[in-house]
């Protein structure tokens, strides 16, 4: 298969690995016997290929980022000290290779509902131990280095493709996911490149739409009466992330991200008053058959209703999304508060302009460097003390129970993915 291909980054491996994925799509038996030879050359032969080793034929394939078709590459450019400028879409035939495949091993590991209703351990243990390659490639504190060489357009790419990649995982996997992916992949919001948090609130409100989709199918009861859902939990754990646009400095970002926390908070509610509406039915039915008094109105069945199909389900997701957040003042700064002096504000994000983004966080600079390494110790403090161990910079597939033990908040335990 793909690990015998005529070499790394050719279009060979390449249309293999796509071709294992549309298998595991709609054949997760078959792919589960090849699960893990296509994870381990993904993760330890293509992941960590060197630039020399990929091929022209990689070029001919330009990552399609944006739902009208392929980015074509913008000329390259000279800032004021002479150094040589990449734009949005001036990615290398290896990074995009390597994005391609990581995104081919997910549709692998995600098969569609009415294909299989049980994921495979083999697929499952791949799943987990993909939630910490990604959570590695989204940090946006991270070198890289496993990933040689890479430039700053090369890595913004892989964090994007990571954060897409980690919300297909979660439509068949959100149970395995850590809590520290889930936090890393909140951060997505705040990424310091304009277009990478642009693609990714786009991708972020397609996954919201699809979870209150397949949270809204109705299914039977075992009485044999069907039932409608207002989308259950999922949906409001992945919305809680809109608000994290709020700070953003494009004010289009703003605007849509404010826009869709509205529309889901309407369609939300409108979906818990439908399923609120028809448990009453049910429950009159059933009441007049058995020949007792039928309850007045749907107001019971609305006080009834479970908490978690309430849009103001988001509210403890979003708390602890900034509770882990690295902007989180430190204890120190909350003393500083309560005494009566002030905190410093917690650092914006950077201009709009690409360029300068880039520009502002190029390796080298003391001051990058310093608040890169203390953004690293407050995060790994934090997920320690919570009981959580927080790995960076390893990519290996290796690390196993990335997901074993860790409960979601609001989540029971126990509870399988849907």
């Amino acid at each position: 298969g793909a690990q015998q291909g005529k070499g790394v980054g050719t279009l060979h491996a390449l249309c293999a690995l796509q071709a294992l994925g549309s298998v595991g799509c709609i054949a997760p038996q078959v792919f589960a016997g090849y699960v893990r030879d296509t994870a381990h050359y993904v993760n330890h032969v293509l992941l960590s290929a060197p630039i020399d080793q990929a091929t022209a034929s990689a070029a001919l394939l330009p990552m399609e980022l944006h739902a009208g078709g392929p980015s074509e590459p913008l000329p390259a450019e000279v800032d004021e000290e002479g150094e040589s400028v990449v734009t949005w879409g001036q990615f290398s035939a290896i990074a995009s290779a390597k994005a391609r495949a990581l995104k081919a091993l997910v549709r692998g590991c995600t098969p569609r509902v009415e294909a299989a209703t049980h994921i495979s351990p083999d697929t499952a243990l791949v799943a987990e131990a993909l939630f910490t390659v990604f959570e590695n490639l989204m940090d946006v504190d991270n070198d890289m280095q496993a990933l040689p060489p890479s430039s700053p357009m090369d890595i913004a790419l892989m964090r994007l493709m990571a954060g897409k990649g980690t919300l297909r995982l979660a439509l068949r996997h959100d149970t395995r996911m850590p809590n520290s992916t889930y936090c890393m992949l909140s951060l997505v919001m705040q990424d310091p490149v304009l277009e990478v948090r642009s693609e990714f609130a786009k991708a972020l409100l397609q996954h919201v739409t699809v979870l209150m989709a397949q949270g809204m199918r109705t299914h039977t009861q075992q009485s044999g009466m069907p039932t409608l859902s207002a989308g259950g939990w999922m949906p409001s754990k992945y919305a809680a992330m809109l608000p994290l646009a709020a700070v953003d400095p494009h004010e289009p970002n703003r605007a849509r991200a404010a826009r869709a926390l509205v529309d889901y908070v309407i369609a939300k509610r409108r979906a818990a008053r439908a399923a609120a509406q028809q448990a009453a039915l049910i429950t009159t039915t059933s009441a007049t058959s058995r020949g007792a008094a039928a309850p007045q109105g749907t107001a019971g069945a609305e006080r009834q209703q479970q908490v978690q199909e309430l849009p103001e389900f988001m509210l403890p997701y979003l708390v602890y999304l900034l509770a882990h957040h690295p902007d989180f003042p430190e204890q120190v700064a909350l003393d500083a508060v309560a005494s009566g002096g002030l905190a410093a504000a917690p650092p914006a994000l950077g201009g709009t302009s690409t360029h300068q983004q880039l520009h502002d966080k190029k390796p080298g600079r003391p001051q990058v460097q310093q608040q890169q390494q203390q953004n690293k110790q407050r995060r790994a403090h934090s997920f320690q003390s919570n009981g959580h161990s927080h790995q960076s910079g390893s990519l290996s597939l290796s690390q196993e129970g990335g997901g074993a033990g860790r409960q979601q908040p609001g989540r029971e335990e126990g509870e399988e993915e849907g």
